[in-house]
């Protein structure tokens, strides 16, 4: 059983943790821009969904497993900032502009909620993370380890989908302005290209320490 107070701040240090700028953020927020308010909640909803996979690998040791082992991370973390670039170059090379139809912009909404679901799935530091982060939280004497670890996995996968939803709700809202502004939208698109470009290239140079 988890302590009512040790829940408590690990709900509010999941917040903190989760408003932070980072890939899974950037993109439910560029997808917001593109694809209006139902394609931001979807890609909130696989970007969380990504977590589950490291919340499961962590319940049941496999993280410490890929991170302790050079190989594992390597591949790992290349495969994440490919995958990253790869983002980039969608959004850099994309011909289609804004329209007030938004379920035809950038894909289908099941493409972004598996592009979503990847951005953190392939992102070892993820892993290291709830590694480092659940375990404060967990009591070993008290329940099963692993059924702790997926419960606050799961808090933290909710709040998740909650604060990242609010970003895509948010960037939809200024969606309507920018298909009046179309040089702004150029303007975003290559910034957050830019952005997905750095922590594409961040994630294949960072060390595994």
């Amino acid at each position: 059983m988890i302590d009512g107070t040790d829940l408590l701040i690990f709900s509010l240090a999941t917040l903190l943790v989760v408003i932070a700028p980072g890939p899974g953020m950037l993109y439910v927020i560029s997808r917001g821009i593109a694809g209006g308010r139902k394609a931001g909640i979807i890609s909130a909803l696989g970007t969380s969904t990504g977590i589950a996979a490291h919340i499961l690998a962590a319940a049941f040791g496999l993280s410490l497993i890929i991170y302790a082992t050079e190989i594992g991370f390597r591949i790992t973390k290349w495969a994440g900032g490919v995958y990253l670039l790869f983002l980039a170059w969608k959004t850099f090379t994309h011909r289609q502009g804004l329209t007030s139809n938004t379920g035809k912009v950038h894909g289908s909404h099941t493409s972004i909620f598996w592009q979503g679901l990847l951005v953190n799935a392939l992102n070892p530091k993820v892993a290291l993370f709830f590694l480092a982060f659940i375990p404060q939280f967990v009591n070993p004497e008290s329940d099963s380890v692993p059924a702790q670890t997926i419960a606050l996995g799961t808090i933290f996968m909710i709040l998740t989908v909650i604060v990242f939803a609010a970003y895509g709700i948010s960037a939809a809202m200024i969606r309507k302005w920018l298909i009046e502004q179309p040089r702004i939208h150029k303007v975003i698109d290559w910034a957050m290209g830019s952005l997905f470009v750095f922590l594409g290239i961040r994630l294949v140079l960072s060390g595994h320490r």
